[in-house]
């Protein structure tokens, strides 16, 4: 079964996403890893496409955590 096509995380900047965009994204990102992690040793990403990917993960979980907080601190 092939990878669910990978969106292009070249020069993600999570700050400049939507929050919308953001959970979006996050979502798709993890279900790729997670199918890449179930793949097949012939048909798995390389660890540099994944270890960029988990990369991309953090940094959008991140942004994601920050502004939750910002959102709870304006309450």
């Amino acid at each position: 079964m092939p990878l669910p096509e990978l969106p292009d995380i070249r020069g993600l900047r999570p700050q400049a996403l939507s929050v919308a965009e953001l959970q979006m994204l996050h979502e798709r990102l993890g279900r790729w890893l997670d199918a890449a992690a179930a793949a097949p040793a012939d048909q798995a990403p390389g660890d540099d496409l994944m270890e960029s990917v988990r990369a991309a993960l953090i940094s959008l979980t991140r942004e994601r955590r920050e502004r939750q907080a910002d959102e709870r601190g304006r309450r």
